[in-house]
């Protein structure tokens, strides 16, 4: 990362990670876009995070990730009132219960938001990053994501539709997706270095959507707050992975104790699916083919 420069960082997601990653950048003097569904929410916790230490702007910005349109309104927005992107998260993310939900798209809900939505996202910021001098997209993966199954032939589970592997299917599809940035990045000259960090296990909020009862779900946050670790310390590989001059493309990046739910960020490895290049290649022209071709 270049000195003497402020840094701008737009950040999916306004609660749990997300929130920490903006909070940690911030407080490193960077200018923060936080983007997120509740204007109210995300109003709050721009106020919390600027009443912090850090000279850095912190301003929310409107963002429905289930919504193609809402994206594209966004990203043109931003290419309109910004000189340059320098580093992306692609943060925000969604679980969902037993039966199937769609985007206003009509995609399944978590492959819609967690991936495709992302997706979208970054290619249609793409000419706002290639202004930066060093530009950086991370996309925050799951350790769910190791359990994950590419299904081509019914990608958004319209026939065949399982609550947990659409989740762990549209974090293992955002990792292959990092990954083949990299990659695409360095054949065409986009000069983005891409890379993915997972936060290990923390007690967000995470699963509000997919566990409506209160009881079992504070079971399982209990849980997490036992072998995992706090979201401040979770976000530690996203913060890593979007701001450390040691960081580097095409790898991905989580915590380094306890089978990854906890522990100070190293490079860890990936589903061997996400390093299969033939179903990265199909993945891209898919998602390509779904959200209108966002990338050049």
């Amino acid at each position: 990362m270049e000195t003497g420069q402020r840094r701008t960082a737009l950040v999916t997601g306004t609660g749990g990670i997300g929130f920490e990653v903006a909070r940690a950048l911030h407080s490193k003097g960077w200018a923060i876009l936080l983007a997120g569904r509740d204007n109210e929410r995300g109003t709050a916790a721009c106020d919390r995070i600027a009443a912090e230490p850090g000279d850095g702007r912190v301003h929310f910005v409107p963002l429905d990730l289930a919504n193609l349109a809402s994206v594209a309104n966004l990203a043109n927005l931003l290419k309109a009132r910004e000189q340059r992107l320098d580093v992306l998260v692609n943060n925000a993310g969604v679980t969902a219960g037993p039966v199937r939900q769609s985007t206003s798209d009509g995609f399944e809900s978590q492959i819609g938001t967690n991936y495709l939505g992302h997706f979208a996202l970054t290619g249609q910021l793409l000419p706002l990053l290639t202004r930066s001098s060093a530009p950086r997209v991370v996309s925050v993966t799951s350790l769910s994501s190791k359990s994950g199954v590419l299904d081509f032939e019914d990608f958004t589970m319209e026939t065949r539709y399982n609550p947990i592997q659409a989740y762990s299917r549209s974090k293992l599809a955002l990792l292959t997706f990092s990954l083949e940035l990299q990659r695409r990045s360095l054949e065409q000259g986009w000069r983005v270095l891409s890379c993915a960090a997972h936060p290990g296990l923390s007690p967000t909020g995470i699963l509000r959507g997919a566990i409506p009862s209160e009881g079992r779900r504070g079971a399982i946050q209990k849980l997490y707050k036992w072998i995992g670790h706090p979201p401040a310390a979770a976000a530690g590989s996203v913060v890593f992975a979007a701001s450390s001059d040691e960081a580097e493309g095409g790898l991905q990046y989580g915590p380094s104790g306890l089978f990854g739910t906890k522990g100070k960020p190293k490079s860890v490895g990936v589903n061997k699916h996400a390093r299969d290049l033939e179903a990265a290649r199909r993945l891209w022209s898919m998602s390509q083919d779904l959200t209108g071709s966002p990338f050049p």
